[in-house]
């Protein structure tokens, strides 16, 4: 006879999965590639129309949450992020949770819920007999809030974020401590997730991936000119090092690099200003703001390397992109996607607060004859292939599942021997 848990449940075998994906598209893909061998139900705050217009394989294990749809829009729209206050922040993740409670309460045959932290507050309190996963996509955040406090500092930025709301980094180390494991995304955020407390067996990580059908390799890419094309992709925030980029950049000179930046512009006036003055400076930035994920692809093709020069960054799915199209890249040492980086293979890591480490690492970069720069080209297109697609990334999770679930049963069967 097989070991059960208390609810009478096999745990040998494949269980009912829930996957808490409230405004996180990636939970998506996720979800579409596990749904092929596992019984999943989503939980979502997105609306049918957007879920059956976007990702229609999900519509059949689809849970809509629309009061936390509602409340997210209260939060992120109305207040906006940038201006609010530390009481109004716990009020509005405090509804968002107990509604979400309510909601998984009426869900049959709970067997393994997954969430990102802020999601699964609480919830091995009201199901201890379910194995809660909560799936961390950065380092720990007492080391995010430390480096960003020194830089907020440092530079005159405004807080963000864990900084910001003390009691957030609390619960989310509190819930480390009572979720049957933690998933994360990098080698680099494990080492770190341990070397800040949390427990090493509790911590399993997985690949990250992105569609590699949408980012083909550039094939008619030329050697670099005069002034290397440095791109960024993500949002100008003070947490992405943007400043840092910039200021190595001043320090290399204007008349031998010029900088691409895509995705949201920034909304910190410090930062504004540093990127005015640096365009006063002679250095050219081109802001293009945020584009579709099909209108990416031209403007990896349009540059000669890419850079991700965050603070700190549990990955960075950019980094997959840009290697995919052939880019060389240049990680900061504290973004996980560094483990896409072959040093001086494809690209160089970097330390993102020394801004000699960043320039010296352009230089080299720079310098790199056709042949090398073809090499590192090739190299990157090789690893991000060989990193896989969202297929792969599920299958990661699927066996990190499995390896839980074979924990816990060994573990039930040696207390029924006992």
């Amino acid at each position: 006879m097989r070991a059960s848990d208390p609810k009478g449940q096999d745990l040998s075998q494949s269980p009912n999965i829930i996957i808490i994906s409230l405004t996180r598209f990636h939970y998506f893909n996720l979800a579409i590639e596990m749904a092929k061998t596992k019984r999943i139900s989503i939980y979502t705050a997105w609306p049918e129309f957007m879920v059956r217009k976007n990702w229609p394989a999900i519509l059949g294990s689809y849970r809509a949450v629309p009061i936390v749809g509602f409340l997210k829009l209260l939060n992120n729209k109305i207040f906006g992020s940038a201006r609010i206050d530390q009481f109004t922040s716990y009020f509005f993740i405090k509804l968002i949770s107990r509604a979400l409670k309510r909601r998984l309460q009426g869900a049959q045959n709970r067997a393994l819920i997954i969430g990102s932290a802020t999601n699964t507050l609480g919830l091995k309190k009201l199901f201890p007999n379910d194995l809660i996963i909560t799936d961390y996509a950065s380092f720990h955040p007492t080391f995010e809030r430390k480096i960003m406090c020194k830089e907020n500092q440092l530079f005159g930025f405004k807080k963000e974020g864990n900084e910001r709301f003390g009691w957030r980094e609390k619960k989310i180390i509190k819930e480390f401590d009572t979720s049957d494991a933690v998933f994360v995304v990098s080698n680099q955020a494990k080492r770190n997730l341990i070397e800040n407390g949390v427990a090493p067996n509790k911590i399993y990580s997985h690949r990250y991936c992105v569609d590699l059908s949408e980012f083909r390799f550039n094939r008619k890419r030329t050697d670099f000119g005069k002034k290397i094309k440095i791109i960024f992709v993500g949002a100008t925030i003070p947490r992405k090092g943007v400043h840092r980029l910039i200021e190595a950049a001043l320090d290399y000179g204007t008349e031998k690099i010029e900088l691409t930046f895509v995705g949201k512009k920034p909304r910190d006036l410090r930062l504004r200003k540093i990127i005015e003055l640096a365009e006063d400076m002679g250095l050219v930035i081109r802001q293009i703001g945020s584009v579709q994920q099909k209108h990416l692809e031209q403007h990896y093709w349009a540059a000669d390397v890419f850079c991700l020069p965050s603070l700190v960054d549990g990955w960075g799915l950019v980094t997959n992109q840009a290697a995919a199209t052939g880019l060389p890249l240049l990680v900061s040492k504290y973004a996980g996607s560094a483990d896409l980086v072959k040093e001086g293979r494809n690209g160089y890591v970097f330390d993102p607060t020394n801004v000699e480490d960043l320039r010296a690492a352009i230089e080299r970069m720079h310098k790199l004859s056709g042949s090398q720069q073809n090499k590192m080209r090739l190299c990157s297109k090789k690893i991000a292939q060989k990193y896989g697609s969202w297929e792969t990334h599920a299958n990661d999770v699927s066996a990190n599942i499995q390896h839980l679930l074979n924990s816990q049963f060994n573990q039930i069967h040696e207390n029924i021997n006992d």
